[in-house]
């Protein structure tokens, strides 16, 4: 009742209330900010646990198996792949899978994920066929061709 009546202490208890309100706010907020890189870490724990064993199945499956973008860029490359090619996956991600092909297809490949993006056409989706591929050293061998494909949201991967 004191504090009322007094010139001085209100202009006193503002200030202390004022100090209080951001101390209180910048607590909530250092927690907040605690909880969401808490979350961010648990999410990127968890992308790299998916890395490591889509890696594992890359490593140890016994065919070939090479993973591309909507572009034809190569996001994955088996270790059978690596024996098959004579390419080291570092130095096949990134490239375009054409790289794989000799001529005449090479030239034709982008032409066919471009006509499958626009149209969504499938014509070698899901049907086995064989084809000539090339190796690092530009000898040329038959292969089995099997096309799968797989949708993370917007993007759309090839096998």
């Amino acid at each position: 009742v004191v504090l009322l009546n007094s010139k001085v202490a209100p202009p006193l208890f503002w200030k202390t209330f004022m100090f209080l309100a951001i101390v209180f706010g910048a607590a909530g907020f250092g927690e907040r900010l605690r909880v969401s890189r808490q979350q961010v870490q648990q999410t990127i724990s968890a992308v790299e646990a998916r890395e490591r064993r889509l890696q594992s199945i890359l490593d140890t499956i016994p065919d070939a198996m090479i993973v591309i973008d909507s572009g034809g860029r190569i996001q994955a490359f088996s270790r059978a792949a690596e024996r098959l090619f004579g390419y080291s996956a570092a130095e096949a991600r990134g490239q375009n899978v054409r790289m794989l092909m000799p001529a005449p297809y090479r030239e034709q490949h982008d032409h066919y994920l471009t006509r499958y993006e626009e149209t969504g056409e499938r014509r070698i989706i899901g049907v086995g066929r064989i084809v000539v591929a090339e190796r690092r050293d530009g000898s040329t061998f038959p292969i089995e061709l099997a096309v799968g494909e797989m949708h993370g949201g917007s993007e759309c991967m090839l096998t």
